[in-house]
């Protein structure tokens, strides 16, 4: 089976994010999401 990782950094289009997932994971591809944000140090 096909792997995917999905990045979604702040700013992000939910909707289209979750667009992209459905179709990959009906296509058979097993999707982890991911949300990067930044931090300060």
């Amino acid at each position: 089976m096909a792997k995917a990782a999905v990045l979604m950094a702040t700013g992000y289009e939910e909707g289209e994010t979750l667009t992209i997932v459905d179709i990959l994971r009906r296509a058979g591809v097993e999707c982890n999401t991911f949300i990067l944000k930044r931090t300060r140090g």
